[in-house]
């Protein structure tokens, strides 16, 4: 997620200032730049969060329960992802009958984003559903 913020508002930022005279284009790329400096803010948040973990000190139990409680946070997320993309096609439509270009682009990065987040977070808890199936036996001792 670190990796997608940065090269999104990098790239979003640089193509935006590009393509000044096509406001579609440019409100797209100012969508994904914005979107991902909160991307920004949660990649960075996390990765403190889990460099002041120190796993010796966790006990089984409470790193299964982490585990659990992931993946019922990633199942918000996933619903969220849908919601943004739901949004993304309702803005795109919007801005096709009252023929605000910004918003079709607006639209657009939220396709974008929503998508890769829903494929972000598909994939997180497919994994953390295999762990989880793979070490529940434990917390029953």
């Amino acid at each position: 997620l670190l990796v997608w913020a940065i090269g999104n508002i990098v790239v979003g930022l640089l193509l935006a200032n590009h393509n000044k005279k096509h406001l579609e284009r440019k409100s797209f790329y100012l969508a994904n730049a914005a979107w991902n400096v909160v991307n920004l803010i949660l990649a960075v948040g996390t990765i403190v969060m889990l460099s002041s973990l120190v796993p010796a000190h966790l006990q089984l139990k409470q790193i299964i329960y982490q585990f659990f409680t992931f993946e019922k946070l990633l199942l918000l997320n996933i619903g969220l992802d849908i919601a943004y993309v739901a949004i993304g096609c309702f803005l795109v439509e919007r801005g096709k009958h009252t023929r605000k270009i910004t918003f079709e682009g607006y639209g657009r990065a939220l396709w974008l984003q929503g998508g890769f987040l829903f494929l972000l977070d598909l994939c997180l808890y497919i994994l953390n559903s295999y762990f989880n199936q793979k070490y529940a036996i434990f917390i029953l001792f």
